[in-house]
């Protein structure tokens, strides 16, 4: 993965080679597909001698490139594939640099309103906070208060015990 900048604007890209889903047959340690297995080992699948192998099917390379072009930026999701049919990637690279060059002016708008959403949503998160935090501080100096009053009502009764004690 890697990014090209259009302007101001960042666009990520990746290469990376298709896959097709083959039947394959698991021979000699490796999976082959069925076609090759039957190249290879053509004994192997004599009905006579009733030696069958399993078959799964297998996601392998398809030898053809794609080039994802995909927006970096977290709250503007954006992706875009390109990939190797009957023409190359590379007789395509005009055709992607005009789209990525269109496709770049629009993402403008789209990251400005991302870029303001998330700054809402920070204003938003900060007040919530500054309100979490005086409620923990009044919940503080009211259970303060409360042990405070719990405390000098114990002193008044023993202080009250030890004055009945003192006038019997």
């Amino acid at each position: 993965p890697t990014l090209v900048f259009i302007d101001e604007i960042a666009i990520g890209l990746t290469v990376y080679e298709a896959t097709v889903e083959k039947e394959m047959v698991y021979i000699d340690g490796q999976y082959v597909s069925v076609k090759e297995a039957k190249v290879l080992k053509p004994s192997l699948w004599d009905r006579r001698t009733k030696t069958f192998y399993r078959r799964s099917n297998q996601r392998v390379a398809s030898k053809r490139l794609c080039l994802r072009a995909y927006s970096p930026y977290g709250r503007v999701d954006w992706a875009r594939t390109w990939t190797e049919d009957k023409v190359s990637l590379l007789k395509q690279l005009d055709d992607i640099a005009l789209a990525l060059v269109d496709r770049a002016k629009t993402l403008v708008s789209q990251i400005a309103e991302a870029d303001r959403q998330a700054a809402e949503e920070r204003m938003r998160w900060e007040a919530e906070r500054a309100i979490a935090i005086a409620n923990y501080q009044r919940s503080l100096i009211i259970r303060a208060r409360e042990d405070s009053l719990s405390n000098l009502l114990k002193i008044i009764d023993k202080w009250s015990s030890d004055r009945k004690l003192q006038d019997f």
